[in-house]
């Protein structure tokens, strides 16, 4: 046993040498490119994450955002071509991804820090893609129209979709970041090269780099060669989420074996301090099996495969999610007692449970920090947050801050309006509609 314990602490000990004792380097560029170096491993491996203020938020034409990033990854460049460009990133050991999301475009990549100026010079090449590349062009849209059909035929996606198009009045903020199936559609090279022009530029974007970095002036240097001619672009701003005032019930009615029960709630936003609270919150509430909804609903009464609550942030708004799947006669009585728990949440918000919910939030936390593209997104979407210190310190002094009163007053506060979104053999909208009323919301 003794043995096991010294080989584990050998391994902590390798393990977390990580960057405690680091410090951030940060600067910016004539253009307005913000970039932070961080050496957050031993290893010599360098991971680059830029964020771009150009998610599918900004959509004209829903679909735009999704179909530029994967121009981004998967078009001709002005100097390369597709294929070539592909070959060159496999031969140099590294890894480039696009994605697109709500609110940003995040470009990442993970290459030996011996080919640290390769990635960069392939990274600079990518804001020189071709829109014109016409049977790239044609994948960049096909595979998010493919994707979103797919989930036609998932019915946690339909349930959890319904809830949040009923709970929110902006479409630009209910509609999934893969676009529509009109938009997708429609969709041009001209609108994205238009998207392109409008939204991703060095004075909208933070660049953010870390791992076994020894020598952060060379990566600098690196940095500026080049990105140092990206261009500027419009400054892109986040509207606050607005919210309807009523609660509502979206009952989608398919042949399934279970119903697929999503309830939202109006909450907060990233930059609020209350967002930490209802994190707090979504664990005590829904977190993991020991939470007030495991034990009562799935433990107790077995009315439910899974029940869980997670609180899901935005820069300008939020939502609180607490979602269930269960066999349909058992529907209405597991949606009956989620809300009967959630009425009684006071009683089952105390000082122990809100220090357990800190201790597993800050321990999740800084184990998600332990690849080095996880630190540099953290830095980045840090940076987007406005935060003066490291994000893992922020995070922990945001959850340490936060009181038992704290917590029950975000739930007072989260706990009104509700929208629900159900996928059920059978449309059960009037008898939840009873249940919504009876518990006052």
């Amino acid at each position: 046993m003794k043995k096991v314990l010294f080989f584990v602490a050998i391994f902590l000990a390798f393990s977390c040498v990580s960057y405690s004792n680091s410090e951030l380097y940060q600067g910016k560029l004539k253009n307005g490119l913000v970039y932070r170096i961080y050496e957050s491993s031993q290893l010599p491996i360098i991971s680059i994450n830029i964020k771009i203020k150009a998610g599918s938020y900004f959509d004209k034409k829903f679909g735009e955002s999704s179909v530029l990033s994967n121009c981004l990854e998967s078009c001709s460049k002005k100097n390369l071509d597709a294929e070539r460009f592909r070959e060159m990133v496999d031969m140099a050991g590294g890894k480039i991804s696009v994605s697109s999301s709500k609110e940003y475009i995040d470009i990442d990549a993970k290459f030996p820090l011996s080919k640290a100026e390769k990635a960069f010079c392939l990274l600079s090449e990518m804001f020189k893609s071709d829109f014109d590349d016409k049977k790239n062009f044609q994948f960049s849209k096909r595979e998010p129209y493919d994707y979103l059909k797919s989930l036609q035929n998932d019915k946690d996606y339909l349930a959890i979709h319904a809830a949040f198009v009923n709970l929110i009045k902006q479409q630009a903020y209910s509609h999934t970041s893969l676009g529509s199936f009109e938009g997708l559609k429609s969709i041009k090279n001209d609108d994205v090269r238009e998207f392109f022009l409008k939204h991703i530029g060095a004075n909208n974007a933070v660049l953010s780099v870390s791992g076994g970095i020894k020598d952060k002036k060379q990566i600098e240097k690196l940095i500026k060669r080049y990105f140092s001619s990206l261009r500027k672009s419009d400054k892109s701003i986040y509207e606050p989420v607005k919210f309807f005032d009523k609660s509502h019930v979206e009952n989608i009615v398919k042949h399934t074996n279970q119903s697929y029960v999503y309830m939202a709630f109006r909450s907060f936003s990233d930059k609020d301090k209350r967002h930490y609270a209802a994190k707090i919150l979504a664990f005590i509430l829904g977190g993991n099996l020991n939470s007030i909804l495991a034990k009562d609903v799935r433990t107790k009464h077995g009315y439910a495969y899974s029940v869980f609550a997670f609180n899901y942030g935005l820069t300008n708004g939020g939502m609180f999610v607490v979602g269930f799947q269960t066999q349909n006669k058992f529907t209405l009585k597991a949606l009956n007692l989620v809300f009967e728990d959630i009425k009684n949440i006071d009683k089952f918000i105390t000082k122990k449970r809100v220090d357990d919910a800190k201790r597993y939030l800050i321990g999740k936390n800084s184990i998600s920090m332990q690849s080095s593209i996880s630190v540099a997104h953290a830095l980045s979407y840090g940076y987007m947050l406005g935060d003066k210190v490291l994000p893992w310190e922020q995070f922990r002094k945001n959850i340490d801050m936060v009181t038992k009163d704290d917590v029950i007053n975000v739930a007072n506060s989260i706990f009104n309006h509700v929208s629900v979104g159900i996928v059920s053999e059978k449309n059960y909208k009037n008898e939840i509609k009873k249940l919504i009323d009876k518990y006052g919301y």
